[in-house]
């Protein structure tokens, strides 16, 4: 039987790594609107809808030139999971819609105006260096108790950044 079981931390973190944070959320809102900017204009020219992984496919082509070498800077995770929740968005606008309840089509997010906030599904997600504790967390050489499946971290302009992680016991 799968049993999952869910963490809370707090942490201080250094400003070395509140800048890290900083990056891999400013990646996942650009390619939140990347995205959309895409699924919008495939829609209009050809009436083509999109599904995150076509969209992977085309991000992971889009990194490999000049342009855009910076996404390799964050981890691979953040873009991917801001690609998976545009289109969970757009399935709720489409049920809703069916349903006929009032929810909106997805828009894009600016700095400011959203939450700063980040997913990472790997178990190395890149932001491995300890930080000061507040609570009992498993810092660099410990190991969190189960397989990691979702680390998500609310807004980094926060002192204290509170870290929420799903395992799988």
């Amino acid at each position: 039987m799968l049993v999952r079981q869910a963490f809370r931390y707090q942490l201080a973190p250094t400003t070395t790594q509140a800048m890290a944070m900083a990056s891999h959320a400013g990646a996942g809102r650009w390619a939140w609107n990347w995205g959309l900017s895409v699924r919008r204009k495939a829609f209009q020219r050809r009436r083509q809808t999109m599904t995150a992984i076509e969209l992977h496919r085309l991000l992971v082509r889009l990194k490999r030139t000049p342009r855009y070498g910076w996404l390799y800077e964050v981890s691979k995770c953040a873009p991917q999971e801001a690609l998976r929740d545009l289109d969970r968005a757009y399935a709720n606008y489409w049920q809703g819609r069916r349903a006929g309840r009032r929810v909106g089509l997805p828009r894009f997010k600016k700095r400011g105006r959203c939450p700063d906030r980040f997913r990472l599904r790997t178990p190395r997600s890149g932001l491995s260096p300890p930080v000061r504790r507040r609570r009992e967390t498993p810092v660099e050489g410990e190991r969190w108790p189960g397989r990691r499946r979702l680390v998500e971290l609310p807004p980094v302009k926060q002192e204290r950044a509170r870290v929420s992680a799903l395992t799988d016991a």
